[in-house]
């Protein structure tokens, strides 16, 4: 049977920014049958349900097991990208306290929505709007936005190493106002970060809500958007955009599914 790209977009299946048509059938051709345990199913299905009525598809073939090893404390699952022949395939990765269906303050569900919605963009290599995009899935309003405060594991450890260096420090050189502005300036500066990128990104949304065709459908558009694309719609206006738009529908196989989204001018 042959497949029309929307047809493999409804799946899940999103071609990346720099992805060949040769590429991304290739990529899809090679995802193989779904692997996980059968107490995953009910929590699979909330998360498959969340993904559909936000981007209207999720991928239907995923590897998911239950596995701490090379999880940091802080960490509830992780989405591992496995290359074979150049063509990428994803696991993912779960923390052995889900298997309850819970973990300290997230579900199951919640998790797995996070990490499949990474594996959607398997072929993004965009790390600014990753989290935000994939914090976007949750069902709790404070922890979509201040749930992308921490980017990359190195920034959480930094700043527990920066608290507890400067609890130690204190005992023995009493230094407690300038060792415990460290960790306070480290924070801040996250906290800082964040508030910057949510207010491009919510700018950008905007705008993405009056260019296609069906709101509903925003979200899944500004999902398979660059870091660059974000920025640059969340600074120029409607009609720069447009013509920005104009130049490359048909620059790639990305842009052209995305032209079919947007209304015309």
């Amino acid at each position: 049977m042959q497949y029309k790209l929307e047809d493999y977009i409804d799946k899940g299946f999103w071609p990346g920014p720099h992805e060949e048509p040769e590429s991304f059938l290739a990529r899809v051709s090679c995802q193989g049958e779904p692997q996980y345990e059968d107490e995953l199913k009910p929590y699979l299905v909330k998360a498959e349900d969340r993904l559909k009525g936000l981007l209207g598809a999720c991928l239907p073939s995923l590897k998911i097991e239950f596995n701490n090893k090379g999880l940091h404390l802080f960490e509830a699952g992780a989405l591992w990208v496995i290359e074979d022949n150049g063509v990428k395939r994803s696991l993912i990765q779960i923390k052995e306290n889900f298997k309850k269906g819970f973990f300290l303050f997230y579900t199951l569900d919640e998790v797995l929505a996070h990490e499949m919605l990474h594996a959607m963009r398997v072929e993004y290599e965009e790390p600014i709007y990753e989290e935000i995009l994939a914090y976007f899935t949750s069902s709790i309003s404070w922890r979509r936005y201040f749930g992308p405060l921490i980017v990359r594991p190195y920034e959480a450890i930094l700043l527990l190493l920066l608290a507890g260096v400067g609890s130690v420090l204190d005992v023995f050189f009493e230094l407690s106002y300038f060792i415990f502005l460290l960790p306070i300036l480290w924070g801040g500066y996250l906290t800082l970060r964040l508030l910057f990128r949510q207010r491009r990104f919510r700018r950008a949304f905007k705008i993405v809500k009056l260019l296609v065709k069906d709101e509903k459908n925003a979200f899944s558009f500004i999902a398979r958007m660059t870091d660059q694309e974000i920025d640059f719609f969340s600074q120029k206006s409607l009609k720069e955009i447009r013509s920005y738009i104009d130049r490359i529908k048909g620059s790639s196989l990305r842009w052209e599914a995305l032209f079919k989204e947007i209304i015309s001018s």
